[in-house]
């Protein structure tokens, strides 16, 4: 500002015309200077308070501007951040190659660049300033993180290399590893100090622990003894044997384990040394005898089934033979399978020989039907009664095959061995024990006797021919078929009873006046009721007849007490 001169008068100001001149008076100045000066301070205070507000509002816009980009740049870095500890890749995060998509600093400077595109200058320099701190600070736990996983994976990838070591020397039968028990201790011994050496590098750099590698070590060794000596135990013929081998502690029985299998000895040396531990070891022998004696009886349950399943597909062969339709082809297919496997007996043999020799009506009756005997109906009872109890076989019925029709051998054949249950067959014996009883309570009254033993046969003919009559018959038709077959004969033994009962009434007769004592009835039979009344007067007025008609009245009464009753 440029300086004023400034005046001092010591004349007061005045408008008098006097002697003194205006042009040599001046009045004081220094009030409308001040107030000049006031003036232009102000003006300037406003111009600098104009600009600190603009300063201010585009620092302010520039601040928040960079906030904003800062707060996507963080969030974007947290996405980053966790794909990347999931990476598949882990080397290429913090690796030289900034194009690769699980590159941390190639990811950083995109976000970077991104934020960075709509910023002024200065909201830029703020920007850049906070965002390298927050890079650096996303960087290390991202790193952190990375290290974690790269520590866990090469344990990780050293306990499945332990898995496959402890598969592989446990698997006996790993032909390709192990083809005998001298290459398999060579390799087992080999990669034991590279899988070793391995675990001793995880420790050496702070990833696992010593006391942990040991561990594993011993566990493994340990799984491979037991797994080795499982497997050859499995494949033993007789495990029991084996095991009774393992522990009799003789040489030869030792030597002769050892040899069991190319790898046995491989096995056992690894029992004896991988199991160090005394009492660890007499476990797993313990458990090798409840796996021996579990799997002697999976075998001999296996054989079993075998044989059955064997024996069932067989036993069809030979029923098949006897088939009204199988040519002679198939029969001798069936023959000669038959034999090579020595199933069929001699008879058998013979049999099915005759069979196609001189054809079906050489070896059977020929039915009736078409004019032959058909079968003989006592033999085919004879054989019915064996199969309640499972007695009957096929050497029985090869020897009745000249008493039987084809169709009758055939259906017997399904009743071999075997225990048939049907109705028909309740119904047979219920017929045997109706008739054993009625044979039992004859007490030696023997024309009764030998009546229930014709009953008995001539019930169970009769059965058999409505059971060849009536194959469909209903459980009601049967019961109802079977009382009248049964009682029909009960009325024939009744008229034997009857007839002896006559017969000893009639013996009377040599006791004076005994017998006319008995009343008639219309029929022509005596009063069976006063038979006992009449004697018993006639002792009491002949006591000297006591001792000869006492025996009398016990089986008169007996007959008596028989007749239709069951």
């Amino acid at each position: 500002m440029p300086r004023v001169p400034v005046y001092e008068s010591q004349a007061a100001p005045t408008l008098s015309t006097g002697m003194v001149s205006y042009d040599r008076a001046q009045m004081d100045s220094r009030p409308f200077i001040q107030a000049a000066l006031a003036e232009g301070e102000a003006a300037a205070k406003t111009a600098q308070m104009i600009s600190d507000y603009a300063d201010g509002r585009i620092k302010a816009e520039g601040t928040l501007s960079a906030d904003n980009a800062l707060l996507g740049a963080e969030m974007a870095m947290q996405q980053a951040s966790s794909n990347m500890v999931r990476s598949p890749d882990l080397g290429a995060v913090f690796g030289a190659d900034l194009t690769n998509e699980y590159s941390w600093q190639g990811a950083v400077n995109e976000i970077q660049a991104d934020a960075q595109g709509s910023l002024n200058p200065y909201a830029r320099k703020l920007f850049d300033a906070k965002f390298r701190s927050l890079a650096t600070k996303y960087g290390a736990n991202l790193r952190v993180k990375i290290d974690e996983r790269v520590d866990k994976s090469l344990v990780s990838s050293w306990q499945v290399k332990l898995t496959e070591y402890k598969l592989g020397f446990g698997n006996i039968n790993n032909e390709e590893l192990m083809p005998d028990s001298k290459e398999a201790l060579r390799a087992y011994k080999e990669y034991t100090t590279k899988i070793a050496n391995e675990g001793m590098a995880l420790v050496a750099s702070g990833r696992m622990l010593e006391e942990t590698l040991i561990a594993e070590m011993l566990k493994a060794n340990q799984d491979i003894a037991k797994n080795a000596v499982t497997l050859l135990f499995n494949q033993q013929t007789n495990p029991v044997e084996a095991y009774q081998m393992l522990t009799s502690g003789d040489a030869e029985d030792l030597e002769k384990l050892s040899k069991s299998h190319p790898n046995a000895a491989y096995a056992l040396h690894m029992l004896k040394e991988a199991i160090p531990d005394a009492s660890e070891r007499q476990k797993v022998i313990a458990d090798l005898r409840k796996q021996a004696f579990e799997q002697y009886d999976t075998n001999a349950k296996l054989k079993e089934d075998e044989a059955k399943k064997l024996k069932e597909t067989n036993t069809k062969m030979v029923n098949e033979f006897f088939e009204k339709g199988t040519t002679p082809a198939r029969r001798k297919e069936i023959r000669d399978k038959l034999e090579s496997q020595d199933f069929i007996t001699p008879q058998m043999q013979k049999l099915m020989k005759d069979l196609n020799d001189v054809g079906v009506s050489g070896v059977f009756r020929q039915p009736e039907k078409d004019g032959g005997l058909g079968d003989d109906e006592e033999t085919v009872l004879m054989l019915e009664s064996k199969i309640p109890n499972g007695l009957l076989t096929l050497n029985d019925l090869i020897a009745e095959r000249s008493n039987l029709t084809q169709e009758t051998f055939r259906s017997l054949m399904n009743d071999v061995a075997s225990i048939r249950k049907d109705q028909w067959t309740e119904a047979a014996k219920y017929i045997g024990v109706e008739f054993n009883y009625a044979e039992e309570r004859a007490n030696s009254i023997e024309p009764y006797e030998e009546k229930a033993k014709l009953s008995y046969r001539r019930a169970n003919r009769q059965w058999l021919k409505y059971k060849r009559s009536n194959p469909m018959a209903t459980s009601a038709e049967m019961e109802k078929e079977l009382k009248r077959i049964i009682d029909a004969e009960w009325v024939q033994l009744d008229l034997v009873l009857g007839i002896e009962l006559k017969a000893e009434v009639r013996a009377l007769k040599n006791f004076p006046g005994l017998l006319d004592k008995i009343p008639v009835l219309s029929n022509g039979d005596y009063d069976y009721s006063q038979v006992e009344p009449v004697i018993t007067q006639h002792i009491a007025e002949n006591p000297n007849s006591a001792t000869q008609l006492a025996p009398r009245i016990d089986e008169i009464l007996y007959l008596i007490d028989m007749v239709g009753s069951r």
